[in-house]
């Protein structure tokens, strides 16, 4: 499968608006090593209007990404939805790159707007990812793994044992043997 490319080639293009899309999936996320998004379907619609000396990009994403609930573990898609502007600037000696600036050279003909979309995805999660109450203020977790987390707050044994690595039974017995 073919990665998704976020080059805008802007080379060639006439002064004025142009129109631009992009997909974008959860390799954007894996490539830069956050694996808290499991999946993505998103949307990056770029606007660009080019000026002679700069170009200014109005860059607006949408759609959804899939990640795992803080309460249950299970999968949660969260609706992004985020508007913001770039500004495009070529061999400036005043400006550096900023949040809002890319500064590029006169001979660059594209840019890599990767970067900008995956912190824009990023500044549209919530701080919280929970799946949402129902009517009666209940969340909608998934029952089985809400019943197994409550069985464990409550000391089952089964459940315990259950969920133990054997790589951490290991280190348990270095204790007990240091003990004696």
């Amino acid at each position: 499968m073919e990665k998704n490319d976020y080059t805008l080639k802007f080379s060639g293009l006439k002064l004025g608006m142009h129109d631009f899309s992009f997909d974008i999936d959860e390799d954007l996320f894996i490539d830069r090593g956050n694996d808290e998004i499991l999946k993505s379907n998103l949307t990056a619609k770029v606007d660009l209007d080019k000026h002679d000396n700069f170009m200014e990009l109005l860059i607006t994403i949408s759609g959804t990404i899939t990640v795992s609930c803080d309460r249950c573990g299970g999968d949660l898609e969260i609706p992004i939805s985020y508007k913001d502007k770039l500004w495009i600037k070529f061999n400036q000696e005043d400006f550096e790159d900023s949040e809002e600036v890319i500064v590029l050279s006169n001979d660059a003909y594209k840019v890599d707007l990767s970067h900008p979309f995956y912190e824009f995805v990023i500044l549209s999660i919530p701080m919280s990812r929970v799946h949402p109450l129902d009517e009666d203020e209940e969340p909608t977790c998934d029952p089985e793994k809400l019943k197994k987390l409550e069985l464990l707050l409550h000391g089952d044994s089964d459940i315990k044992d259950e969920q133990i690595d054997d790589r951490w039974s290991a280190l348990k017995d270095l204790l007990t043997d240091k003990e004696l």
